[in-house]
């Protein structure tokens, strides 16, 4: 364990470049294939509405309870209660109301809610058919919701000899953590001729020192929907944004709508910490200005010019990020009481530490446009 209560795996010596931190044995990896070459992947098969995901959720939700199973160690190692965007109280989704996240928070968190509907009656039909052996709190929805995250956030994609690739839960390897600069950035390939999955470092590690692998490049809502974390100076985070076709004359509207269609301008974006991007700034040209027009860039992409670009980009994008600003310190506000509160609340800290990302990024992009 390391500071704040966090699992993770640790150097047992010096580390150089190049080492090799573990290697797992192909016979112990978990996917989608071992639920359904198990005693009850068949059975599972047997309803067409259920995916690979869903079979593979299904079975886990039974092969965590079998102490005779040879998985039965990673089983007991993993937390009984794993935290992310899809389990967060109801209370701490609340402080992200009015900011772009709640929106896909919310609507992921329902998505999996009515999955598990869906496949209810099949839980009471296998408690129902094995009643010696299936027990009927296997199947709640904390258990149900205990394994979806458990793949969302565990599983890693594997690539496999023959050239296919799998999602694998990976015993020991789950312990590594996420960093934007990790020790570890090539894994997930099966040596052909050891049957191992390797973890090479990719720069050296002191002893003592937790070891990193990386996930990706996710920014905050990512890994704070499906990992329950939020990294401060997140190279990777972004802010969605949403520009709208203004509502003037019917005509304009329509030129609008005709003119970011034909030429692909799109409205959703992502604001980064970095510069604005090309095709903001070109939609809002567009939604902002007056006597517009498309032409074609040196490298075949389209540029958009219009009269007072600057003025235009600003009439835009500066009541938008008021906007979204607003929302952002209304929500850093609500998180920063609960914290005052000193409530032990789960993923409390992950949740401000992204809300101040977020006002970061949309800090930035203020200043820019002054």
């Amino acid at each position: 364990m390391f500071d704040g209560g966090i699992r993770g795996l640790a150097a047992p010596t010096d580390l150089p470049a190049g080492s090799e931190t573990i290697r797992v044995p192909q016979a112990v990896l978990i996917s989608h294939e071992t639920a359904k070459s198990s005693d009850l992947g068949p059975v599972l098969m047997q309803f067409p509405q259920l995916g690979d995901d869903s079979i593979a959720v299904i079975w886990t939700m039974v092969e965590r309870h079998d102490a005779d199973s040879p998985r039965a160690p990673f089983w007991q190692s993993l937390p009984q209660q794993l935290h992310s965007g899809l389990s967060m109280s109801e209370s701490l989704l609340q402080t992200l109301q009015g900011t772009p996240a709640y929106a896909e928070i919310d609507t992921s968190r329902k998505h999996v809610e009515q999955q598990y509907r869906e496949i209810k009656p099949i839980l009471e039909a296998l408690v129902a058919a094995y009643p010696a052996y299936m027990q009927p709190e296997w199947f709640t929805w904390p258990a149900y919701l205990w394994a979806v995250q458990l793949w969302y956030a565990y599983a890693m994609q594997v690539r496999w000899p023959d050239g296919s690739s799998q999602e694998c839960l990976v015993p020991y390897a789950s312990l590594l953590n996420h960093a934007p600069y990790p020790h570890i950035i090539q894994y997930g390939q099966l040596d052909p001729d050891t049957g191992m999955l390797c973890f090479p470092l990719f720069r050296p590690v002191s002893k003592d020192q937790q070891c990193f692998l990386s996930y990706g490049p996710l920014p905050n809502l990512k890994l704070l929907l499906f990992y329950g974390i939020a990294l401060a100076h997140n190279p990777h985070d972004t802010v969605p944004l949403h520009l709208q076709v203004p509502n003037r004359h019917s005509e304009r509207q329509a030129e609008l709508q005709d003119m970011l269609g034909r030429h692909n301008v799109p409205l959703q974006h992502k604001l980064c910490a970095g510069r604005l991007p090309v095709s903001l700034l070109q939609a809002a040209s567009l939604l902002g200005g007056t006597a517009c027009q498309a032409v074609m860039g040196d490298g075949g992409q389209t540029d958009i010019t219009c009269s007072a670009p600057k003025e235009a980009q600003r009439s835009v994008l500066s009541p938008a990020l008021a906007d979204l600003s607003a929302g952002l310190q209304e929500s850093i506000a609500r998180c920063q009481k609960l914290q005052s509160l000193k409530r032990l609340e789960p993923m409390l800290d992950s949740v401000c530490t992204f809300l101040f990302g977020q006002a970061h990024i949309v800090d930035c992009a203020v200043q820019q446009l002054a």
